[in-house]
């Protein structure tokens, strides 16, 4: 079980490193293009490779900041559709959402592989972005299986933490019972 805590407490960390390097790079182009704006205004040209930074800067703030949404249990979900089915049955409510999100991380774990694949390529055969930064394309995306990959280490997470909420609450009424 002391594993089972460790990991946790290191996904937790991952996520919550992860949310904090997504709001320093939403504050660090907030700045940017604050600069770039003042540098118009006072007959400068601008800045004109804050565009494209802010670009790669919105694919990196998108993908660093899920896993810690998920941890939160802040992702949007059709509720409307579980509400309905919860009114009916708890089982298959539950159910449902065990099958929703290992079908999410499933899904997440393939774009990863994909993601992966297509880094890699990207890598070795050395594909620049023709743009004003001319970077390579590689690092750029390799963000994006990372946050698959600890999308669903997260989901996963998040699904066995509620199963093991709802047992204990299940058999905590019944250990209070005194025998008669």
């Amino acid at each position: 079980m002391r594993g089972n805590v460790k990991a946790i407490k290191a996904l937790d960390w991952l996520a919550n490193a992860m949310a904090f390097l997504a709001g320093v790079i939403t504050l660090a182009v907030t700045f940017l293009i604050t600069a770039s704006v003042v540098s118009r205004i006072t007959g400068g040209s601008g800045l004109p490779w804050v565009l494209e930074l802010t670009e790669y800067a919105l694919v990196y703030i998108c993908f660093l900041s899920v896993p810690w949404i998920l941890q939160q249990n802040g992702h949007v979900r059709v509720d409307f559709v579980l509400e309905r089915i919860r009114k009916r049955s708890d089982a298959a409510y539950r159910y449902m959402q065990i099958v929703t999100d290992i079908a999410i991380a499933i899904i997440c774990i393939l774009m990863a592989v994909y993601g992966i694949k297509i880094v890699s390529s990207l890598w070795q055969r050395h594909v620049i972005i023709s743009s004003i930064l001319n970077w390579p394309k590689a690092p750029i995306i390799i963000i994006i299986p990372i946050g698959f990959i600890v999308m669903a280490t997260q989901l996963v997470r998040v699904n066995i933490e509620r199963e093991r909420k709802r047992r204990l609450t299940a058999v905590a009424p019944a250990e209070r019972e005194e025998p008669k």
